[in-house]
């Protein structure tokens, strides 16, 4: 079984200019695996988990050398339709 799995902080480097259009990384991955990658008009890939803004929080309690911050980030998880 193929899979992929995309994540990425979703902040200023999630969107892509082309043309005078700019749009959202997760959109041109969704074109990519499930509109563009196709064989006989059938997608190649489906997409098995996804969220546009999910937010990681670092824990009141945790101790660590580095300063660490809360963030927000997108994922895909694509698999390979056989």
């Amino acid at each position: 079984m193929h899979m992929r799995q995309v994540m990425e902080s979703a902040g200023t480097f999630s969107f892509v200019k082309i043309g005078d259009e700019k749009r959202w990384i997760y959109a041109i991955l969704d074109d990519m695996f499930l509109e563009k990658a196709k064989a006989k008009d059938k997608p190649l890939w489906e997409c098995i988990g996804r969220s546009d803004s999910e937010w990681f929080r670092v824990p009141k309690q945790l101790s660590y050398p580095l300063k660490m911050q809360n963030m927000r980030y997108f994922y895909r998880l694509y698999r390979r339709k056989r």
